[in-house]
């Protein structure tokens, strides 16, 4: 898999894979994808399952330590861009990761979207600032219903649900599930 990406139009999904793949031929073979279509999805509906699929990660070689520091980051746990920096080696500039991560071709399965300002910003995200707090806050409320339900959920006045510490990141998001 070399990208996943998001959108409402196959027309524009198009237009991006030319963007990011020019010169490329693009043959429409839905069977050679099915399987990691389907992991895809399951990983929508639960994150703490994972996403197991084969990539074919393109880039520099920055862009590519970039992508597997964000590899890194455990579902429901983001991080800022400075906490980021801290996972890569070398150089520490936050504008060139921050265009790593912006340049990065495989939504979901490169976590971009676990990274947020250091002023807990949304700001910057490929697929706006909205899709991004409602795949953290899956991916949030996934992880805290795993720790409830294995005995490690903590909380320090043990009054907040599942789903108030999630809103704890994004009040403003309602959750659908």
């Amino acid at each position: 898999m070399c990208a996943i990406l998001l959108g409402t139009s196959a027309e524009a999904l198009e237009i991006e894979l030319g963007k990011i793949f020019p010169g490329y031929l693009l043959i429409h073979n839905e069977s050679a994808v099915k399987d990691d279509t389907s992991r895809i999805l399951h990983f929508l509906s639960s994150p703490n399952a994972g996403l197991d699929i084969v990539l074919d990660i393109r880039g520099s070689s920055f862009q590519r330590m970039v992508w597997e520091a964000l590899r890194t980051i455990p579902v429901g746990r983001p991080l800022t861009f400075n906490q980021l920096a801290c996972r890569i080696p070398g150089s520490k500039s936050l504008r060139a990761i921050g265009q790593a991560c912006a340049d990065n071709p495989i939504a979901l399965a490169i976590p971009c979207h676990r990274v947020i300002g250091n002023s807990g910003s949304l700001s910057n995200y490929r697929y706006s600032a909205r899709c991004k707090r409602s795949l953290i806050n899956r991916e949030v409320l996934a992880a805290c219903t795993a720790e409830k339900s294995s005995g490690t959920f903590e909380d320090k006045n043990n009054k907040r649900s599942v789903r108030a510490r999630a809103n704890l990141y994004f009040p403003r998001v309602s959750h659908s599930n």
